[in-house]
């Protein structure tokens, strides 16, 4: 009987992931194909070679952002025995770089990496369901932290929520393009404690102009949640005025549920 397709993307991605963790320990490598017939057959879930790439993405991110091996390049088209479009991680467009890259994963000790998926231990946790968590329970900020780990996980965990917190608008500006909307901390994540690190009330939901002034302390938010820098900056051209000046002293769009709005001993340690 086919199984009802009820699983979250995170989950079958936790299963690709020991897919090719067992390539990588086994130093080979496999097709598209080989991958969507194993997902169909422990999932019941038919998926086409190009929503499989979709699955392979995060674990790419993942390999990118911590600098390691690119485990996806060992998942290959039959035609060219090539990873396909979708790996940027490396030029594999010659071959002889390809099978150096090969080595690269082969010959790297997975036994020390932990799954970047494993808190996604049910089948219907993802990114979303956590961020609504987070958002609707702001007290469980830290049991989602302990059971997801992975830093680039909590990450996309803790901008989900924003997005959903702040309404997918810039806190000080409006900017409403939520594809470039970015999650700021106000307490850095390294030094915040486990409470902290992905809760909103840690957390402003931000454009990039406005999230790269704020982690260099170009302004800041005070703790009546207005916009304030130092009187000494000089802001000299149009668009500093337009990103600056005509917020200065203007309150913060701030979420409907003032549970999730900024802690304000946070705020005055930025």
């Amino acid at each position: 009987m086919k199984k009802e397709n009820k699983f979250s993307k995170e989950y079958i991605c936790r299963h690709v992931w020991n897919i090719l963790i067992n390539l990588a320990k086994n130093h080979k490598t496999a097709f598209y194909e080989n991958v969507r017939d194993n997902i169909f057959e422990n999932f019941g879930i038919r998926y086409s070679n190009q929503y499989i790439g979709s699955l392979l993405s995060p674990i790419q991110d993942h390999c990118l952002e911590n600098d390691k091996p690119p485990l996806t390049a060992l998942i290959i088209n039959k035609q060219k025995k090539l990873p396909g479009i979708g790996f940027i991680a490396a030029d594999v467009s010659i071959r002889q770089q390809f099978e150096q890259l090969k080595q690269r994963i082969f010959n790297y000790n997975w036994d020390l990496e932990d799954s970047p998926f494993q808190g996604y231990d049910t089948t219907n946790a993802s990114v979303d369901s956590y961020a609504k968590q987070i958002v609707n329970h702001p007290d469980t900020s830290k049991e989602v932290w302990r059971k997801v780990k992975d830093r680039g996980q909590c990450q996309r965990i803790f901008r989900e929520g924003l997005l959903l917190a702040y309404e997918y608008k810039c806190a000080i500006c409006g900017f409403s393009f939520d594809d470039s909307l970015q999650a700021a901390h106000i307490k850095a994540y390294a030094n915040a404690e486990p409470s902290e690190k992905i809760s909103i009330k840690n957390g402003l939901l931000l454009c990039p102009n406005h999230h790269a002034l704020y982690d260099k302390h170009r302004f800041w938010i005070t703790r009546e949640y207005t916009v304030d820098y130092d009187p000494d900056v000089e802001l000299i051209g149009i668009g500093d005025n337009d990103c600056l000046k005509k917020f200065k002293g203007k309150k913060i769009t701030l979420p409907k549920n003032k549970e999730l709005w900024p802690d304000k001993e946070l705020l005055k340690q930025h």
